[in-house]
């Protein structure tokens, strides 16, 4: 023991004080020097930094940066917990999340972690089997525009029920916002010749046309709604955007038009499914359906608003139109795009309409059922909002 006056230090006790400071001193110098001798490319940038990332969930990101700003907590549902440090850095080593077997799956087996959306509701038939399918054109299709088909979209062999004239109506406000992102998506009953289901995209006749159907069948039941006379594609392919990056397209054309026309109070994307007949085919009353999928992105702050508008559709056409729709699915920011413009307003819903085996007929009639409930919500949400103001 040394002793000076009132202070006393045990030897021991100083000898490890002063051990552990070289040692950190030396580590400092040491990562320094590793820093300043590595390749440029082996540095800290933004791009290592994201590969480092790339087995933690962002649902876990985002807890780590509300610790300094809890602002981007409330994109989280509401059960979502802090994970233990330990399964934490088993994921960060292995990208296996403990607990979840599609996470060891989806790594191993070519194609299985499509699988990693949330049903947050199933219609019949519905489970993590068939769920739905955005795949990309081929090339030569997204070069070439497709021949017109010889049936048109708003042809229909059915005799269509005559809609009396609306009792209630919007007094002119487009208050329905109706566009394609996947502009080109397609079906193969329209399109001329023998295309494999990849192949069934057109330039000339595709999704937005049954937006154009939709708009038309929500305005014979008194609710205004507006298509954008735009290819989403067309201007994605001008700005030299890949086609994964389609949203970012569409989100120009949204944003506009929101900040134009205040009116708008529902948005809805609509899309065409990869998915074969057998699951996107549904027989009503002795009529043939093209099934319907409701996909809410969950990386956005208006998430849980837009899934119950989702939640609320899918359960109108189950009372009206049983087994038309196929789920609620959400999609996290793991997966898919995982905002699909939905942070834009908090009544946005994509939707997805059919399959590429489904004839404009079957279509046609899905797009009067939407039109059906989405028109009875609108009335519905419309009394809450004037008993609410």
């Amino acid at each position: 023991m040394i002793s000076s006056g009132p202070l006393s230090v045990n030897g021991t006790s100083l000898r490890t004080f002063l051990c552990f400071m070289a040692a950190a001193v030396a580590a400092i110098f040491l990562l320094a020097a590793a820093l300043t001798v590595l390749e440029h490319n082996n540095r800290f940038a933004s791009s290592n930094v994201e590969a480092l990332t790339s087995n933690v969930s962002s649902e876990t990101l985002l807890h780590f940066i509300g610790f300094e700003n809890p602002y981007f907590t409330q994109v989280l549902p509401e059960n979502s917990e802090f994970p233990p440090l330990a399964s934490l850095g088993f994921e960060f080593v292995t990208s296996i999340k403990p607990g979840d077997i599609r996470s060891l799956l989806g790594s191993e087996l070519p194609g299985f972690e499509i699988y990693d959306s949330d049903i947050i509701v199933a219609g019949t038939g519905t489970d993590y089997t068939n769920l739905v399918v955005e795949s990309a054109p081929p090339v030569k299709v997204m070069m070439e525009a497709r021949e017109e088909a010889e049936q048109s979209l708003k042809q229909n062999d059915d005799q269509k029920d005559v809609v009396k004239p609306p009792v209630k109506t919007t007094n002119g406000k487009d208050v329905v916002l109706l566009y394609a992102t996947h502009t080109t998506e397609s079906y193969l009953p329209a399109l001329k010749g023998d295309a494999s289901p990849d192949e069934a995209y057109s330039w000339e006749l595709n999704v937005s046309d049954v937006a154009k159907q939709l708009k038309e069948e929500l305005e014979k039941r008194g609710i205004g709604a507006e298509v954008p006379d735009v290819n989403i594609q067309k201007i994605r392919a001008s700005e030299g955007l890949s086609y994964s990056q389609s949203y970012k397209a569409s989100r120009q054309v949204v944003a506009s038009i929101l900040h134009e026309d205040p009116s708008i109070q529902m948005i809805f994307d609509i899309h065409r499914d990869s998915r074969r007949k057998k699951d996107t085919t549904v027989t009503i009353n002795g009529k043939k359906y093209a099934r319907t999928s409701f996909v809410i992105g969950e990386g956005n702050p208006h998430y849980k608003k837009n899934r119950l508008m989702a939640v609320n559709l899918h359960h109108l056409l189950e009372k009206e139109y049983p087994g038309l729709s196929r789920a609620v699915i959400g999609k996290s920011l793991d997966e898919g795009n995982g905002i699909y413009n939905q942070d834009l307003s908090d009544h946005a819903v994509l939707i997805e309409i059919g399959g590429v085996d489904n004839t404009m007929d079957e279509v046609n009639r899905t797009v009067e059922a939407l039109a059906d409930v989405i028109s009875e919500y609108y009335w519905k949400l419309h009394k809450a909002q004037k008993v609410n103001g």
